[in-house]
């Protein structure tokens, strides 16, 4: 049975309603790959998804680990403060958050990597970071989740250019 054309059409036989979402529900409820990312938002449900969401649980956002960050976070909250203080004066007003999802993001590098990155890395880690959520994002990821092949044909410099990402 090939289970991608279930979703193209209505089923209203219940036989074939039961045999779908009882006999072979994981398969159905299972997520679309996309681009051979394995994180935990975008893996597939089985082992390989239960391990990453047993050590984001465990290990990442377990309550001595987060607590053994606590010097990042004061370092993350400095930084923040002072790029909150470099504002222009004359402004009429502080873009906040910019400037609190730039800590976040910093902090998750730190947390990630285990290391203080200067301002440049974590920008250039930004940056790239945006363009790659900007190309899967976007109507491009359902022409290369329908067709792979014709994606990577049709669209060439988009697939060089998340391929150089």
């Amino acid at each position: 049975m090939d289970h991608s054309l279930l979703f193209l059409s209505v089923v209203a036989d219940h036989d074939l309603v039961h045999q779908i979402l009882i006999k072979n529900g994981a398969v159905v409820s299972d997520r679309p790959r996309i681009f051979g990312f394995r994180t935990i938002t975008s893996a597939s449900y089985g082992p390989n998804w239960r391990a990453l969401r047993r050590n984001l649980a465990s290990v990442f956002l377990h309550t001595s680990h987060v607590k053994s960050f606590a010097w990042a976070r004061k370092w993350v909250f400095g930084n923040l403060i002072g790029h909150l203080y470099k504002q222009d004066k004359k402004a009429k007003g502080i873009m906040v958050l910019k400037h609190f999802r730039y800590a976040i993001f910093s902090l998750s590098l730190l947390m990630c990597f285990g290391e203080k990155l200067d301002d440049c890395q974590i920008h250039d880690i930004a940056t790239v970071q945006h363009h790659l959520l900007s190309l899967i994002f976007t109507w491009k990821l359902n022409v290369y989740m329908v067709f792979p092949r014709l994606f990577k044909i049709l669209l060439r410099n988009t697939w060089k250019i998340f391929e150089k990402l």
